[in-house]
């Protein structure tokens, strides 16, 4: 089973791209987020399980 839920500082493989996990700087705010991009639909996937 994959692991769906990563602490600030871990980091995971999402495809072909390492990420690490970071606090947000503002709490309400995705801008410079991996996964806020209008071509990238996989933030709203994410939104979804919280």
């Amino acid at each position: 089973m994959a692991k769906k839920e990563f602490n600030v500082g871990e980091t995971f493989q999402c495809g072909l791209v390492k990420l690490r996990v970071e606090p947000s700087k503002k709490p309400t705010s995705c801008v410079g987020c991996f996964f806020w991009n209008e071509n990238f639909p996989m933030c709203d996937d994410f939104v979804s399980h919280l």
